[in-house]
């Protein structure tokens, strides 16, 4: 397949995504971040795609010097194979997660203005969605003023059991940092900073860099299915795993990295960091 590009956010919610694969990393500069980026971005856009994959998408953080990766697939089995054959930066490793949990706070949703990537430390398969369970009953109870701006929080589990991610769409900037002053966000602090076995990790707010996405995985636009389609996102609450899923070992590290070759003083991988 030949992917195609834009400068679209992704669907989040899709439903044949069931694996995403996420890779971010540091760099000394905003040069050197949009540098790696427009080199992993050339190519992915250029080399021959296993039919599993879905979709590629690259965010810079507002700082620039954060760069992340997410990529959509039906499945893990060929992702691996098809980024050794790539050079460093674009195959480093990535953590491998499944979709378990999405809320759409606005139906049809808004473009995004930004996206939110948050992430937890976590002890096992049962705090993965004890967390998320706890986060979502804090959103939907606070006022719909507390949470003003915010699209969507779609929450993926990595298939190791140690790391919890929150793929948050928010309308713009300014939302977001309104709501980082506001009652909704404290709530939610007290929740994940008070539950046993969860350790907050931080989050990064990121704008879009690239999408990449082959013309065969995207659906025939058809006005019939619409309302269909806008009710099974509003039931598609909860996208839980298999219980082999669960216990499922990935051979990945615990948090997105590097590859070999990548100058250790010029990044630093996640692992064990406390983001502000």
């Amino acid at each position: 397949m030949t992917p195609t590009t834009s400068r679209n956010l992704i669907d989040a919610r899709r439903d044949d995504a069931a694996t995403v694969l996420v890779n971010y990393w540091y760099t000394a500069s905003h040069d050197d971040a949009l540098d790696d980026l427009h080199n992993v971005v050339e190519q992915w856009s250029t080399a021959p795609w296993p039919q599993e994959l879905l979709s590629f998408s690259s965010y810079l953080s507002i700082d620039g010097h954060t760069a992340l990766t997410f990529v959509q697939s039906t499945g893990s089995d060929s992702y691996r194979p098809f980024v050794r054959s790539l050079r460093v930066p674009a195959r480093a490793e990535a953590v491998e997660y499944r979709p378990h949990r999405s809320i759409l706070l606005a139906d049809p949703p808004p473009e995004p203005g930004c996206v939110v990537v948050a992430t937890f430390d976590v002890d096992g398969p049962e705090r993965q969605a004890y967390i998320i369970d706890a986060v979502i009953n804090a959103i939907e109870q606070a006022p719909p003023a507390a949470n003003r701006g915010m699209i969507s929080a779609n929450f993926f589990v990595s298939t190791d059991g140690t790391r919890v991610l929150n793929f948050a769409e928010w309308t713009s900037d300014e939302a977001h940092e309104a709501f980082l002053d506001g009652v909704a966000r404290a709530a939610a602090l007290r929740v994940s900073q008070s539950i046993p076995r969860v350790r907050p990790i931080g989050h990064r707010r990121l704008h879009v860099h690239r999408v990449l996405e082959p013309a065969a995985s995207r659906p025939a636009a058809d006005p019939a299915r619409g309302a269909v389609d806008r009710e099974r996102r509003r039931r598609r609450l909860r996208v839980v795993g298999s219980q082999e899923d669960r216990r499922r070992r990935s051979d990945v590290a615990p948090c997105g990295g590097l590859g070999p070759g990548v100058p250790a003083m010029r990044r630093r991988r996640i692992a064990g960091e406390v983001l502000p």
